[in-house]
């Protein structure tokens, strides 16, 4: 359907009412001269032509909704008020808890369901439009929650059938929520500073969704492209395997930073760095922490990565001279490794979810 206003546009409503109608025949035929219908008996004709009639007059109504909400949510800060993408950000998520699982159960009828779907929510999360205006406080602690809101929807409605799921769907969802643990900031952004803040509680919730794939067995079709595969090392879930990943960009990102930071002297890093490296160890202790209420397995599986980084993190404390806010990031991150020394050494603490 063309999003131009067209002369049938003022009847879309009273459509939308009829495919409603025709939906509930597949709960109940209707009474005719010619067939009678028993309660709760369902006739041999609901199930071979009102049943599929119904579902597809379903499929219709969600096309027509999707086209309708995802402008908004692509759109984003561009939007004339922000009620307009937080209203459409709502019925996203109110659609979608009806439509995936309804998807899960048909894939092969849905096989061109799910790109499109992530592929808004990618959009979404990351939307390159900026607030014409510094967003105060409460705006973004309000913008963030509807962030999560989507984390959350992926975490109940998708990551516990991830074994089920197309595997390039899949691989999207695990890119999504690694680049919602590190918020890599654009260097030409003036609003920067304000974004390092408002994602703090983001990344948290994204490594929870990570962790919560810590009983999710690794597809076959990645353990051809895992190079720990070589050394005769498998990861053991789809989590820890996604987490290995995010954790080597951190490594490199806080190398980075350390090895420019002393090449540069007294001259400080640009802001976009430094907001980059705070994100970066940010995300160390939060993983961290959300591993204290993960099984003894999961924490095995991710414990010799994060010992790696360790190295990393205390060459950081040399380089902390020029911010305040990166030498709080890093003391941090090193009284975290306090607790994964705990998780370590007295695993009977752990309490498994």
């Amino acid at each position: 359907m063309s999003h131009k206003e067209t002369n049938h546009s003022d009847s879309l409503p009273d459509i939308f009412h009829l495919l409603l109608d025709f939906t509930k025949l597949s709960l109940r035929s209707p009474q005719t001269d010619f067939v009678m219908v028993k309660k709760d008996i369902p006739s041999p004709m609901q199930a071979l032509t009102l049943v599929p009639f119904a579902e597809l007059c379903l499929k219709f109504i969600i096309e027509f909704y999707s086209k309708g909400i995802c402008d908004p949510l692509v759109m984003r800060y561009n939007c004339p008020t922000p009620s307009i993408w937080m209203n459409a950000a709502t019925a996203f998520m109110s659609i979608s808890r009806v439509g995936i699982p309804i998807a899960r159960e048909n894939l092969d009828k849905f096989k061109s369901f799910w790109l499109p779907f992530i592929t808004i929510v990618d959009k979404f999360l990351f939307c390159k439009n900026r607030n014409k205006k510094p967003l105060n406080a409460d705006e973004r602690k309000r913008f963030e929650f509807v962030d999560c809101q989507f984390i959350e929807l992926i975490r109940i409605e998708i990551l516990p059938h991830a074994a089920s799921l197309p595997w390039e769907f899949m691989q999207k969802v695990i890119e999504i929520l690694n680049k919602a643990s590190i918020i890599t900031l654009d260097p030409n952004d003036t609003l920067a500073s304000d974004l390092c803040e408002q994602r703090t509680d983001l990344c948290k919730v994204s490594f929870d969704a990570l962790l919560s794939l810590s009983q999710t067995q690794v597809p076959g079709e990645i353990l051809d492209i895992v190079d720990d595969k070589k050394n005769g090392k498998l990861p053991q879930s789809l989590g820890a395997h996604a987490i290995s990943s995010l954790l080597v960009r951190c490594k490199q990102v806080i190398n980075g930073y350390a090895r420019d930071e002393q090449n540069n002297g007294r001259l400080p890093l640009l802001s976009h760095r430094v907001f980059e490296v705070i994100s970066v160890l940010r995300a160390i202790s939060a993983l961290i922490e959300g591993l204290t209420t993960q099984p003894e397995n999961v924490i095995e599986s991710l414990y010799d990565k994060l010992v790696e980084i360790y190295p990393s993190v205390v060459q950081m404390v040399p380089c902390c001279k020029n911010s305040a806010d990166v030498q709080l990031a890093v003391m941090i991150t090193l009284n975290s490794y306090q607790t994964l020394l705990n998780l370590k050494n007295n695993p009977v603490q752990i309490v498994v979810t």
